[in-house]
């Protein structure tokens, strides 16, 4: 029987946007995952927001600016094997976010490798007290959720 190695880190930093305006993140805001995002992530949206309402809280938009840059971020650390928040130059979650042009007040980042299944991922990140935070912050109101070949990313932006 194979051992399934899950990893699981936090990147959870708040970062302020002067630039940020309400009208702007409207904007950006859609009420479906693009047809683009594989089918594994596209089924983590609906998880994602069924454990919000199990928890009182309000659904997370799907956000195709943020799907894209969680989805690029799932595809190269597949690509180069490797498992961090920041990439090997240092670019970090936030920093790919403002690259992508997304305005926001306070985001996150959580990922996962090792489980191809959106329940199983959403398991483990429910038993890590710093994902799950993120995860249920009512100020979170837009997520972008990537899959590549085991490796998971799931971005949180105001």
């Amino acid at each position: 029987m194979r051992t399934l190695l899950l990893c699981l880190f936090l990147f959870s930093c708040g970062k302020a946007q002067s630039s940020a305006t309400a009208s702007a993140m409207a904007a950006n805001a859609t009420t479906a995952p693009s047809s683009s995002i594989p089918a594994t992530a596209q089924d983590a949206f609906a998880v994602a927001n069924q454990i919000r309402q199990e928890n009182g809280l309000p659904e997370m938009q799907p956000d195709p600016v943020l799907s894209a840059v969680a989805q690029a971020h799932a595809e190269d650390m597949r690509r180069r094997n490797y498992f961090e928040h920041n990439t090997p130059e240092g670019t970090t979650p936030f920093q790919r976010m403002e690259q992508a042009g997304l305005q926001f007040n306070a985001a996150a980042e959580n990922i996962a490798q090792g489980t191809a299944s959106a329940q199983a991922v959403f398991q483990l990140w429910l038993n890590s007290p710093d994902h799950r935070k993120n995860l249920l912050n009512k100020i979170y109101g837009r997520q972008g959720i990537g899959f590549a070949g085991g490796y998971w990313v799931h971005d949180f932006a105001n």
